[in-house]
This record gives structure tokens, C-alpha cells and sequence, in this order.
């Protein structure tokens, strides 16, 4: 079989695109894929597209179209077999269960009269919908160990350079939304945010949408930060120190209520897993970082406490109450597939702060199922890696990953999650990176391996079925040559050891 002139002879790492440069032939691996991904969808906001495709053209979203594309061509290319992690993997299935349900709202909605806004949602939220899954599914079956190390590296990285972003606007008030208008190729599709106030303080956004998008950000990127910098060697921890602590600093800058329960989420979340030594420098340091917010920054903190301590005054808490009871018969219109993905519309309908609730309405209890179990798999698979790891490194990283999903799951029930592209893309992308962990650790075959232990009892005999299928081959072959096969020493090769 050949590809653009090039002969593909046996297993491939990954999808080979030759070019007609003589003696070079770069590789589209997945981690060069996921980490541009990462990239443009971290450092260009989502207000900027390429005008003929409209809101689905997105720099990280044709990428995300790529990677779909990768990963279904290298599997048909090679055949099922020469797939790189070809055997079992949760991340398909939980993806799979999401994209029928998805399908399924959507052909339920063209079965009626669909307003212009509806339709058009409708087919933006399936299209987007793809390029999230192309990411989860090629990180999930594209990366071995050390790929992934690299992949949370660039992550780390660009959290930090996003966090830098936001304390630059805090202090200074700078709005960096001109300096994106210049960018060639690009037009806005929507109006930029600008840097909003909240008491008598600045309520940034970095280079996300809103304010709730960028404080659940860098709350899912804090705990990856945090695994970097205490498996870091000697040599380099003081510097890989500077990416937590600048994402630490630039949450609580958000004012943002969301942000700061997803914060408390991360804490609870790593409590249980951190080593005694872990733990023991997280409580020392906690102090410490309060203090120092509270000098460089005075009024901060109290401002925070007052979002809280006021609640029951605020009307955003009100509006969000208030939507249980106004989406009632939204929901009982299509309770098991919905009304149609992407087509409850904050224009013809009302603003939801509750994505679970979005998804109920939407795409039904069969959706909501999916998008529960998505999280359920992706937290499970992280921490499953983290109790059969051989290395402390591994287990750390496991619980991290888990902490980090469990941000969006806790969060997607104070705002619409689905509606902020960042959040959704880097949820996919973090669900991707637990499927790989869960791979390189051992997959299913650890498993089942656990299980037949569990079953089988200490000395019993069990024969293994390749081992027994071996001896059936081997006794109908030597059954097959007739008596003129020369009998062996003691008992004949073709009687049983058991008769």
C-alpha cells in the first residue's frame, strides 16, 4: 500500500506525511497535533475566526478536525491490528455513548420546523462536538508515557503564560483584545469581553471569554502545574515552582465565585491522594500565599469572602434558581432525547448557568447520562491508574489528572460549560491524557489480570485458553497423519496428559 508515493511496509508509528523535501519526512504525530491544539486554544480567543467557516473556524478547531481525521485515518490505514493502542480503551466508548446521543437529538430536532438560529446551532454544536472528540480520542490512543509528560509540559507552560496575562491586566487595566485584532487570516466573529469591575477591583478574563471561563481554567491546569513541580528534579524545582504560583495568584483575581469552589475542589481532591511530604508543604505553603495576597493586594480576599457571605443579596444566584422552574416544560417536551443539540438558544429562549441542565433540555436523559459517565470514566480512569502504578511519579500524576476533571464536573453546574470553548476543548483534551495514562499503565489487561486472581484459587489449575487452543491444533494435526506417525517413548503425542 502506498500514501503520496510513499510505500507503508508494516506497523507505523503514527500517520507519515511526506512532503517533497529530499531526506525530509516530518511525522503529524499526535503529540505535535495536541500540543498546537493546546496552544491555539489557550493563547487566541475564541471571538477569532476564519471568515468563510463562520464560529466553527477556529484555529484550535480545525485542528481539533484534524486529529479526528488522524486518528480514524490511522486506523483504517494499517488495519485494526498495527493500531497504535489498539486494544481496549473506556475513553471510545464514553465518547461513542456522547456522540450517539448527540446524533440522536440532532435527528430528532429536523424532524420539526427549526427556527434559523436553531438550525444553525444545531449544526455548530455537532461540528464543534467532533473536534472535541478527535482531540479526547487521539490523545487517548496516540500518546505512550513520555509523550504525555511532554504534552502536560506545553500545558503547564501555557497556563502559566495565561495567568501572566491575566495579572497584567489586574494591575495594569491593559485590554489585550487590540493587540489580537491584527492578526492576519482572522476576523471576529463575536465582540471581545472587556475587563470588567467587580467591587473596586478588575475583573479579568486573560484570553478566555469571561471571567468564570478563565477561573475554571487555570483551576483544571493548577493541579498538573502542581505535579510538575514536585516531580522535578533538584536541579530544576525553583523554576518549575514559577507556573503554580503564578496560576495560584491569577485565580483568585477573577472574583469569580466558580473559580473559587473549583479551587476548593482541587485542594479536597489532592488532600486524599498527596503524600505525608506533599502534604506537609501544601499546608505550610497555604498560609504563607494568603498572607502574601493579602499585602500585595489588600481588599482582595475580603471581596471573595463577601461573594459568599452575601449570597442570598445577589441576583445571579437568584437567576440561576430561578431556572429550575422556568425550564420545566422544556424538558418534558423530549425528557429522553431532548429537543436538539444546540438549538436552546439564549436569543429565542433564556440564558442557563447550569450545563447540566442545558444538556438535559437538549439532548435528554440519555445525553446527561453520557456527559455523567464521560466525567465518571475520565476520573475513574485517572485514579485507576494512580492505585496500579509502580512509580510514586505515576501515582501522582494519576490523582493530578483526576483532579483536574473533576473541576469541569463540579463546575459544568454553575455555568454553562459547553458555551465557552476553552473550558470545553481542555476537558476533552484532559480526558484524552487519563485514557493514555490509564493505557501506559496497564489498561485492561491489569484487569483482568486482578480479576483472575480474585477468582482463581491459590494452586488451582487453570489452563490459559491460547495455551489450550495450542495443544487442541497440535493433537488434531499429529490425530490427522494416521497410525503411520511413529508413536513417541511411554504414552502417544496424541493422547491426552489428562486420560
Amino acid at each position: 500500500m502506498s500514501l503520496g508515493g510513499q510505500r507503508l511496509t508494516g506497523p507505523q508509528p503514527w500517520l507519515r506525511l511526506p512532503v517533497p523535501v529530499s531526506g525530509v519526512r516530518p511525522r503529524a504525530t499526535p503529540v505535535t497535533v495536541l500540543a498546537s491544539y493546546a496552544a491555539l486554544l489557550t493563547l487566541i480567543p475564541a471571538q477569532l475566526t476564519f471568515a468563510p467557516m463562520g464560529a466553527v473556524g477556529t484555529p484550535a478547531g480545525i485542528l481539533g478536525y484534524l486529529a479526528l481525521l488522524l486518528w480514524a485515518g490511522g486506523r483504517a490505514l494499517r488495519g485494526a491490528r498495527h493500531v497504535p493502542a489498539a486494544g481496549p480503551q473506556p475513553v471510545r466508548l464514553v465518547i461513542a455513548l456522547l456522540l450517539t446521543s448527540a446524533l440522536a437529538s440532532y435527528a430528532s430536532a429536523n424532524t420539526r420546523v427549526l427556527s434559523v438560529l436553531e438550525q444553525g446551532g444545531a449544526d455548530r454544536a455537532l461540528l464543534v462536538l467532533l473536534g472535541y472528540c478527535g482531540i479526547a480520542l487521539l490523545a487517548a490512543d496516540g500518546l505512550d508515557r513520555m509523550r504525555l509528560d511532554r504534552l502536560l509540559s506545553v500545558l503547564v507552560v501555557l497556563g502559566s503564560v495565561v495567568a501572566g496575562v491575566g495579572i497584567l491586566q489586574f494591575t495594569t487595566g491593559v485590554d489585550i483584545a487590540r493587540f489580537y485584532s491584527v492578526l492576519p487570516g482572522l476576523t471576529e466573529n463575536t465582540d471581545f469581553t472587556t475587563v470588567a469591575q467587580r467591587s473596586i477591583f478588575r475583573r479579568v478574563n486573560g484570553t478566555t471569554s469571561h471571567p468564570i471561563e478563565f477561573s475554571v481554567m487555570l483551576c483544571m491546569l493548577l493541579p498538573i502545574a502542581l505535579h510538575k513541580a514536585f516531580s522535578s528534579g533538584r536541579k530544576h524545582r525553583p523554576r518549575q515552582w514559577v507556573p503554580p504560583i503564578l496560576i495560584a495568584s491569577a485565580i483568585p483575581m477573577t472574583l469569580s465565585r466558580s473559580g473559587t469552589l473549583a479551587l476548593g475542589v482541587v485542594a479536597l481532591v489532592l488532600a486524599f491522594g498527596w503524600r505525608r511530604e506533599q502534604l506537609f508543604r501544601a499546608l505550610l505553603f497555604a498560609p504563607l500565599f494568603i498572607v502574601m495576597m493579602r499585602l500585595l493586594v489588600p481588599g482582595l480576599l475580603g471581596t471573595i469572602r463577601s461573594l459568599f457571605t452575601n449570597i442570598s443579596n445577589d441576583p445571579s444566584i437568584s437567576g440561576r434558581t430561578d431556572d429550575y422552574a422556568a425550564v420545566r416544560e422544556y424538558i418534558s417536551a423530549g425528557a429522553w432525547i431532548g429537543r436538539g443539540l444546540g438549538t436552546f438558544n439564549p436569543v429565542e429562549y433564556q440564558v442557563l448557568d447550569n450545563q447540566y441542565l442545558g444538556q438535559l433540555i437538549e439532548t435528554g436523559v440519555v445525553g446527561l447520562a453520557a456527559l455523567l459517565a464521560l466525567f465518571l470514566v475520565g476520573i475513574g480512569l485517572a485514579r485507576g491508574a494512580r492505585l496500579r502504578a509502580a512509580d510514586a511519579v505515576t501515582r501522582d500524576l494519576g490523582q493530578a489528572l483526576a483532579a483536574a476533571l473533576c473541576v469541569p464536573a463540579f463546575s459544568f453546574a454553575t455555568f454553562d460549560g459547553f458555551a465557552f470553548p476553552i473550558i470545553s476543548g481542555l476537558t476533552f483534551l484532559v480526558l484524552g491524557c487519563a485514557g493514555a495514562l490509564w493505557r501506559t499503565t496497564g489498561g485492561l489487561s491489569r484487569e483482568l489480570s486482578w480479576a483472575r486472581r480474585l477468582l482463581v484459587p491459590p494452586g488451582g489449575d487453570v489452563e490459559r485458553p491460547a495455551a489450550a487452543i495450542d495443544r487442541r491444533a497440535e493433537s488434531a494435526r499429529i490425530g490427522s497423519a494416521g497410525p503411520s506417525t511413529p508413536p513417541t517413548r511411554g504414552r502417544p503425542r496424541w493422547t491426552s496428559s489428562r486420560s
